[in-house]
């Protein structure tokens, strides 16, 4: 699948504010493509969190640049092509998403639109738009019984290439500024391996990160 429409989300930096691990792969995006390893919910009935269902242990997603973490339905032999709803189950402080999502708020759409197919295809495709033009990210928020249009504020990126993660100016930015923010928290344990992280860092090529690296 194109690097350019998996959640990363759709964009490819899965930028979490706390603890500053974006990246490699993110770049790759195999993560979103494969929901990382979690157990198949293979007969699972498909909550619907406005009726108070209730989301199993399956792993949760970064949610790309918005600083928000999303349980979003997943079973083995379709991914999550039959989800229509994400369970926030957290919110960085400082992110966009901060103040204007919250742990148990439910993402029922995009640009005032409930989803109509994957939801986490479609959060990423939005997310994609965002960037190349306004950096505002359009929501529907369901909260305690109501549902609102929100906005979350991105930054503007250029468009990714057709090559892209390859000879793409986006990507690279991106890969930068998730280097930048690695070497500022360290290598440590947290939702991207710290050989990842590691090799991230190598594979940038700037001494700057040797010492990092020698430790």
């Amino acid at each position: 699948m194109n690097a350019k429409t998996i959640l990363g989300i759709g964009s490819g930096h899965v930028l979490r504010f706390s603890n500053a691990v974006i990246l490699f792969s993110a770049l790759t995006l195999g993560c979103m493509d494969t929901a990382c390893g979690a157990p198949a919910a293979e007969k699972a009935t498909i909550p619907d969190f406005t009726q108070g269902g209730k989301r199993d242990q399956n792993h949760d997603w970064l949610l790309g640049p918005t600083g928000a973490r999303g349980w979003i339905f997943f079973r083995h032999e379709d991914q999550t092509a039959a989800s229509r709803q994400i369970l926030i189950t957290s919110v960085a402080a400082g992110s966009p998403a901060d103040g204007v999502l919250r742990t148990n708020d439910v993402i029922l759409g995009i640009n005032d639109k409930p989803f109509s197919d994957d939801a986490r295809k479609g959060f990423g495709r939005a997310i994609t738009a965002a960037e190349e033009k306004t950096g505002v990210l359009r929501l529907i928020r369901w909260r305690e019984g109501q549902s609102t249009n929100v906005e979350l504020k991105l930054q503007v990126w250029s468009a990714y290439g057709d090559t892209a993660p390859y000879n793409c100016p986006k990507s690279k930015k991106i890969f930068e500024q998730g280097c930048r923010l690695i070497a500022k928290e360290g290598l440590k344990e947290a939702d991207i391996p710290i050989d990842l992280n590691a090799l991230a860092l190598l594979a940038s090529g700037k001494e700057e990160y040797r010492p990092i690296l020698a430790d």
